[in-house]
């Protein structure tokens, strides 16, 4: 019998939260404190576990929630590297010419840069072919920047259409020069010559994105501005 009791209570033992002095604690914390311990001797792994989680769940809706969408997203390619503060001139620039194409009370534009060489002396420059490829389905480009190589390179690959889906050239016209246009002055790139704009060829999916129509709307406004000037 006393064997029985003494097992039991071994059992017991084990079951229950470690004990805690809270004997010298306010009569009004002492109960919330004993809670807090039995719960976090039974449940610690469960919180363990399930806390991380929520923390990537909770950063993960704030990175969307706070994600800047932009109008237009630029592609610049040429045979060097380019400094951010060039890329952010034009983006500047580029202000004056488009219009605030999803609709949300302000116009934003990033610039993205590429660097495309006829040698890949290199795996960074052989990147940038891999590059390229992705900004090609990504719908917030609709048109690049180009030098004299770059140019060639996309008509060839198909990567660019004329200026005719816009309404606003011919079916052979493919390249709008921007050497002594409003859209280098101050830029840095204005001291290299030979810079085309490009239009990016649309996709069968984007064909229904109104978004990405959108954008080639502000886009062809652009060029009958510049062709204008």
């Amino acid at each position: 019998m006393a064997g029985g009791r003494r097992l039991r209570r071994e059992i017991q033992q084990k079951h229950e939260a470690p004990e805690m002095d809270i004997s010298s604690a306010p009569a009004l914390i002492r109960k919330p404190i004993q809670w807090f311990k039995n719960y976090w001797y039974y449940y610690k792994m469960h919180v363990v576990l399930i806390v991380p989680i929520a923390l990537v769940v909770v950063v993960l809706i704030v990175s969307v929630l706070t994600k800047t969408s932009y109008d237009y997203t630029v592609v610049v390619s040429a045979g060097f590297t380019m400094e951010s503060e060039q890329l952010d001139a034009l983006c500047n620039n580029l202000q004056q010419y488009l219009d605030d194409a999803n609709a949300d009370g302000k116009l934003t534009i990033a610039a993205s840069e590429l660097t495309l060489r006829e040698e890949l002396s290199d795996e960074y420059y052989a990147q940038s072919y891999n590059k390229l490829a992705q900004m090609m389905v990504f719908d917030e480009v609709v048109f690049f920047i180009v030098d004299e190589y770059s140019y060639t390179y996309l008509k060839n690959q198909g990567f660019i259409e004329p200026f005719s889906v816009l309404g606003v050239g011919g079916d052979g016209e493919y390249a709008l020069e921007l050497d002594n246009s409003g859209v280098l002055e101050g830029t840095g790139l204005d001291r290299y010559a030979g810079w085309y704009l490009v239009i990016k060829t649309q996709s069968q999916v984007d064909a229904s994105n109104e978004e990405y129509l959108a954008r080639r709307e502000g886009l062809a406004a652009m060029v009958r501005m510049l062709k204008e000037q």
